[in-house]
């Protein structure tokens, strides 16, 4: 109720551009409250820009007011920017293996690496995916502990690691399809995909107990100057059609950048779930469709 009053007082008040980067489970919009407001917003010549969704690779997953068809429905891609981490594994015996990842924190030089698998966390879990806090001392300030992504937010393995005393994290995804993120983490930390997490484990695996590991603060690297920066890539998360809904019609409409996206931050932690990173920061890099939309409402207004 407080959002459809809150576009019923921007159209009444004469905007001529509203972005919308909320949305739920796709849903008839002729049976929705905030579709049905944004109908009367395009009767009023009021352009209108709103989040796919960050539901995807599956098809069929455009959220909802986003599946309706008077809203310019914004899906996520890449840019020509992104936060880029150089990492080198040493280990005796062999050359170092250099990889790389997404991170928007300080470096560390030569510390331990560490795969969290088969370490127990305080509820028991060995799997790897330091899900929940390790027990104090469990790791030391020079360990980075290597990480599988899941179950909950990226962001939250920084804060896990450090209750068990870690000095920084390496994240890796779980598929090969997922992308690379920023977030803020407490301690130093990279974000690397599938292939660059098995690789880390495979030589954690031929010395164990015997790698040091580096990577660099991330350092922003354009499209042009480094192969590995790729824009216009539609984002692993970003939701895609057919419009299930309303099968006529094609959703999303549009993509834009939506991926590593310099955004305000509240300095301030309200999460019952400790998913806030770093305190204090008042920026940060991150992702969704609700980064995308509104570089399109943005366009928007410069033409309308």
């Amino acid at each position: 109720a407080d959002l459809v009053a809150a576009i019923d007082a921007a159209v009444a008040d004469g905007v001529d551009v509203i972005n919308y980067s909320i949305g739920g489970e796709a849903g008839d919009p002729w049976r929705s409250a905030d579709a049905q407001a944004f109908l009367a917003a395009r009767d009023a010549g009021v352009f209108v820009a709103t989040s796919a969704g960050n539901s995807g690779p599956a098809a069929d997953t455009i959220g909802s007011p986003g599946n309706a068809p008077w809203i310019t429905t914004v899906a996520a891609s890449t840019s020509n920017r992104q936060f880029i981490s150089d990492i080198t594994l040493a280990g005796p015996g062999d050359p170092p293996q250099d990889l790389f990842g997404a991170s928007l924190t300080k470096g560390v030089n030569n510390f331990n690496l560490v795969d969290a698998e088969g370490i127990a966390d305080v509820t028991g879990d060995d799997s790897g995916r330091c899900i929940n806090p390790y027990p104090t001392g469990t790791f030391q300030a020079n360990d980075v502990v290597l990480c599988e992504r899941g179950v909950v937010a990226r962001v939250v393995r920084g804060d896990n690691v450090k209750a068990g005393g870690g000095g920084a994290v390496i994240l890796y995804n779980a598929v090969a399809e997922q992308g690379l993120s920023t977030d803020n983490y407490v301690i130093p930390a990279v974000h690397v995909r599938n292939a660059t997490g098995l690789a880390i484990k495979n030589y954690l695996a031929a010395h164990p107990g015997e790698v040091t590991v580096r990577f660099t603060t991330g350092q922003k690297i354009f499209e042009g100057d480094d192969v590995r920066v790729k824009s216009d890539v539609m984002a692993d998360f970003s939701s895609r059609g057919p419009n299930g809904t309303v099968p006529d019609v094609i959703k999303p409409d549009i993509t834009a950048p939506g991926v590593q996206t310099l955004a305000g931050n509240t300095p301030e932690c309200f999460s019952t779930e400790n998913a806030c990173g770093a305190p204090g920061e008042l920026f940060q890099a991150i992702q969704g469709t609700s980064m995308s939309s509104p570089h399109v409402a943005g366009a928007a207004a410069l033409v309308v």
